[in-house]
């Protein structure tokens, strides 16, 4: 069972909608992690830069001197610890700064001046690692920085706490390798950067709801106006067909009793008077036509129009598409009315009659031709002329009817006729009638 059209009109909404939450969330997404990595790029970047500057500071000399003999009052000991903790609290958001050894396959602590937490609770800071103290969960990255004097960075967590740490070795004035400067930038003081990044995040999140809710909103309001607009349409289609087929049904009930009336009428008098067999064809013109088309070569069904029309009324009608194909239309029915109103507009005006066709346009499935007959400007048309202009305002009715000549009569029985083939009366210039109308290209019906 199909949805109601309100229903499909809003499932569209929301599918519409959906797709744009997805499509704009999942952009903005990758926004903010890109943004994040960024971030935290510069961060590595710049706490690489401060560890490589500090560590080129640092006396590699006087670090060799240090083993597990040297005490924590060493005046070279605090010396370097004492710069240590200057380059530590220079450095923004620096939480550990010290330097390590590798001995035996093993991490070492060396020179570590900075504050540690009070891990035992006794509202004072625990004092630093002693000097040689084994660092046992030591970062992969430091000790390769130890194995292969590189300069690595890592982001771990510990016994202190989670970190982004910087390595970088230095050296004796000799070129002696001494030992690794370690730096740790505590995760906390990335998180707060990284705050206001998020802030304006779950605000976009907030936004592009906001949006896709209008969005679909405004997609349910335009596909509702369509089907309303469809929907008249189709109401307005519905009454055009009934009054088509009403006045059709309307046309074969008169066209039907005109035949009966005529067919009565003694065969003397209907031969002496003309009006009555141009009613009779009119009333038969009405009626609606059955018509079959065929395929046919669009050249080839001209010139024979143009042989019928010379041979009938002496006239020409002059062919302006140079189209070499075929198309599917009723040739033959057309060739015969055409030229049947080429010859009554010819004895309309008493003398022959000049036509011309064009193309109009080209559409996908067929050709739109314009065909125009030109008439004398003479004062004796005027009549026709009036005819040809009513003809085009549908103007008709019995007193309407009873004014026009025989002649008149069968030049509206074949405008008729051609309409019920497609053809269309436009207005022109008052020595032009033309007529609008199309043929279907080959493989379209």
């Amino acid at each position: 069972m199909r949805p109601s059209k309100s229903l499909q009109t809003i499932i569209e909404a929301v599918i519409c909608s959906s797709i744009f939450i997805l499509l704009l969330g999942v952009t903005t997404y990758l926004l903010y992690s890109k943004s994040l990595n960024a971030l935290e790029d510069q961060i590595k970047i710049g706490l690489i830069s401060t560890v490589k500057t500090s560590a080129s500071t640092l006396d590699g000399a006087m670090h060799l001197t240090f083993d597990e003999s040297t005490k924590a009052s060493d005046a070279n000991y605090q010396a370097m610890a004492e710069k240590m903790e200057k380059i530590r609290r220079s450095a923004a958001d620096v939480r550990y700064i010290y330097t390590s050894v590798l001995k035996d396959g093993n991490v070492y602590f060396m020179v570590n001046p900075s504050p540690q937490n009070d891990a035992d609770g006794d509202g004072l800071p625990d004092p630093p690692p002693a000097l040689m103290t084994l660092y046992d969960d030591a970062p992969v990255e430091l000790k390769r920085s130890l194995e292969r004097y590189s300069i690595e960075i890592s982001t771990y967590s510990d016994q202190w706490g989670s970190f982004i740490s910087a390595y970088a070795p230095f050296y004796s004035n000799e070129g002696d390798f001494a030992g690794v400067l370690a730096m740790d930038l505590e995760v906390s003081a990335f998180q707060e950067r990284l705050e206001s990044i998020e802030r304006v995040f779950d605000k976009a999140k907030i936004i592009i709801l906001f949006l896709g809710l209008i969005v679909g909103m405004i997609i349910w309001w335009i596909r509702r106006s369509q089907v309303n607009h469809l929907n008249i349409i189709r109401h307005r289609e519905a009454n055009a067909k009934e009054k088509l087929s009403r006045a059709h049904h309307l046309n074969v009930l008169l066209s039907g009793l005109t035949t009966y009336f005529y067919k009565r009428i003694p065969r003397d008098l209907v031969k002496h008077t003309p009006r009555v067999r141009a009613l009779y064809h009119y009333s038969q013109s009405l009626r609606p036509l059955a018509f079959q088309s065929d395929k046919q070569s669009v050249q080839d069904w001209f010139h024979s129009l143009d042989q019928h029309t010379y041979k009938r009324c002496k006239g020409f009608h002059d062919w302006h598409i140079p189209m070499q194909t075929e198309a599917v239309f009723t040739s033959d029915k057309i060739t015969e009315e055409l030229t049947q109103l080429h010859a009554q507009l010819a004895r309309a005006q008493s003398e022959p009659l000049r036509a011309e066709t064009s193309l109009l346009k080209e559409h996908l499935d067929c050709w739109a031709f314009s065909t125009h007959f030109y008439l004398d400007t003479s004062s004796k048309l005027s009549a026709l002329h009036s005819l040809i202009a009513n003809e085009f305002e549908h103007i008709t009715g019995s007193a309407y009817m009873a004014q026009q000549s025989p002649d008149e009569l069968g030049i509206m029985s074949t405008i008729n006729r051609l309409r019920q083939m497609g053809f269309d009366l436009v207005s022109g210039e008052k020595n032009r009638i033309e007529l609008i109308w199309k043929v279907y290209k080959e493989n379209t019906e």
